[in-house]
């Protein structure tokens, strides 16, 4: 636990979604004068705000008052608030100090510290860890950026004995003494554009997630990325890289097709990666990180197997759906990244008709040319990037649609798929332009699945 005390202390949470909802009720529970300020303003955030009624937590909503916020001794942001807007900058100016809700909960946590963070496979691998650690008894808890936030976990963690914390880059932007036992950085590609000046400032952001480690923590990295690998080899942490190409003394890598973990040039095999469930390079990269940490807690390797053959992954990632009348659905809805589809893209050996598009990311859509070029056989694009995927990906499928909206977008790919084919959504955007988050994008996709297959009964 850091040494800093917030009983008594002003504090500005800005932001309104989950995270700053719980790290206000969690601030305001260890003695802190808490005021949560929210810049939009409907119905659906004032009925989400309401809990903070019951907490007699001051908020507002549509605006960020300035002699509010700048009046706070603390400021915690959500990750959705960008250090550049305004209101940041004078707050920088007059040495508030501020920081994510990440760096506020691991104020209160004495645990030890798992934290998972990349441009893909964060979801993946944390419940991955959480369902090995689980089989062997061993009580942890998963929070992160996904799902419950860290905040909301505090009141609980003293019942368990290890927090496994997926973490964001916008999330790491602000943090101070954040201080994970393990860091895991799975991948680098460019994504948030929108956000970082270039992709090296995006991969420094991500390194944050070692700042505060010591000789005594662990550090597991992709060796076989190459921008990774390159930042991450004269640091001083213990490294336990993994590869699906080198060998090393201490680390996680293939041999024979089968996962080894090596500790001091001591080898153990731990699972065939055919006898995997999780499909794809991606998720072997995955399984080996995973495989990496919970080894370093001298894990029981046939309880570490069991739960890879028996994982299924998360729900919007790469997800099968169905198959009616010979036509694979697949939901990809996390992708929201050009990197996500492209690894969707390679897991796949049929025909693909693509549905992609949502608002544009910035990523490099150049990245998919050769992929949509051997195995798309129909792109069909929505939302606000459709234009721009159009430009980019011109002459390298036999047919691009253009969808005036997503349930469109559907019905044209349904008209296009023949037995064999898969139709799978995977956006290499992220949803904002049509639906509330990548799940809502999600299920609206089985629901039309679900509906297709009750029409052709």
């Amino acid at each position: 636990m850091s040494e800093i005390s917030v009983t008594g202390k002003k504090i500005s949470v800005m932001g309104g979604g989950l995270s700053g909802i719980s790290a206000s009720i969690m601030l305001q529970s260890k003695g802190a004068d808490v005021f949560l300020s929210e810049i939009e303003d409907n119905e659906e955030k004032r009925k989400t705000l309401s809990l903070l009624d019951t907490k007699n937590i001051k908020y507002e909503l549509g605006k960020h008052s300035p002699e509010k916020i700048l009046d706070s001794e603390i400021i915690i942001i959500s990750p959705g608030i960008s250090p550049d807007i305004p209101i940041i900058k004078e707050a920088v100016k007059q040495n508030i100090p501020i920081y994510s809700e990440l760096e506020a909960a691991s104020w209160f946590c004495d645990l030890p510290i798992i934290a998972v963070t990349g441009t893909n496979g964060k979801s993946t691998t944390v419940n991955l860890l959480g369902e090995i650690f689980s089989a062997q008894r061993i009580k942890n808890i998963v929070v992160g950026n996904i799902g419950q936030p860290f905040s909301d976990a505090i009141e609980i963690i003293k019942e368990k004995e290890i927090v496994i914390s997926e973490v964001s880059s916008f999330q790491l932007e602000k943090i101070h003494s954040f201080h994970p036992k393990i860091s895991i950085l799975l991948n680098v590609t460019c994504d948030h554009m929108d956000r970082y000046k270039n992709f090296d400032e995006y991969l420094k952001t991500k390194m944050k997630i070692t700042q505060n480690q010591t000789i005594d923590d662990f550090y597991i990295f992709n060796y076989d990325d190459e921008y990774i690998n390159k930042i991450s080899k004269n640091l001083e942490i213990p490294l336990f890289p993994i590869s699906m190409k080198e060998k090393f003394e201490n680390g996680t890598y293939l041999e024979n097709s089968g996962i080894i973990f090596s500790k001091n040039g001591l080898k153990e095999k731990i699972i065939q990666i055919d006898d995997i469930l999780l499909k794809g390079d991606h998720n072997i990269y995955n399984c080996m990180a995973a495989v990496d940490a919970v080894k370093i807690y001298n894990s029981i390797n046939e309880k570490i197997a069991h739960s890879l053959k028996s994982f299924k992954g998360l729900e919007h990632r790469f997800e099968f759906v169905d198959s009616i009348e010979g036509v694979n659905f697949i939901n990809d809805s996390k992708a929201t990244n050009v990197d996500s589809v492209f690894y969707a893209l390679k897991s796949i050996r049929n025909r693909v008709i693509l549905l992609a598009g949502g608002r544009d990311k910035k990523g490099d859509l150049s990245v998919l040319s050769s992929l949509i070029k051997e195995k798309v056989k129909t792109l069909i694009l929505f939302g606000e990037a459709a234009e721009r995927m159009q430009k980019e990906w011109t002459n390298l499928s036999p047919n691009i649609i253009l969808s005036d909206s997503f349930e469109d977008a559907f019905n044209k790919a349904r008209v296009s798929a023949e037995k064999g084919d898969t139709i799978l959504l995977s956006p290499a955007c992220s949803s904002f332009d049509m639906f509330k988050n990548f799940e809502e994008r999600g299920e609206k996709f089985k629901e039309l699945v679900k509906r297709l297959k009750e029409d052709n009964e």
